[in-house]
């Protein structure tokens, strides 16, 4: 994926339910809480499919990977967003 090796692996959560995914070796998250849906990863994650709580799969996966340093200005807040709480958060997703 994206020129990478990648590597398949099957996600177990506590609840039972199962997710697959892709990740490489080659790439390290910059922290383990990086990705919610997998705590702990020591690896990128390349591809993976998220199943939201409402039936909804999300298809994620990597376009591009490049080191290089990142602009503030891609961490601005866009004028019209609004920053919410992790309960607020956790309540748009039940």
């Amino acid at each position: 994926i994206v020129g990478l090796s990648a590597q398949k692996a099957t996600v177990t959560y506590s609840n039972g339910t199962q997710s697959e995914m892709y990740f490489t070796k080659e790439w390290m998250p910059a922290s383990q809480f990086m990705f919610e849906r997998f705590p702990g990863i020591k690896y990128l994650p390349l591809s993976f499919v998220y199943d939201n709580t409402n039936g909804v799969k999300l298809h994620f996966k990597a376009v591009k990977v490049q080191a290089g340093p990142i602009e503030n200005a891609i961490f601005r807040i866009p004028p019209d967003y609004k920053i919410i709480s992790y309960r607020e958060y956790k309540q748009l997703n039940q």
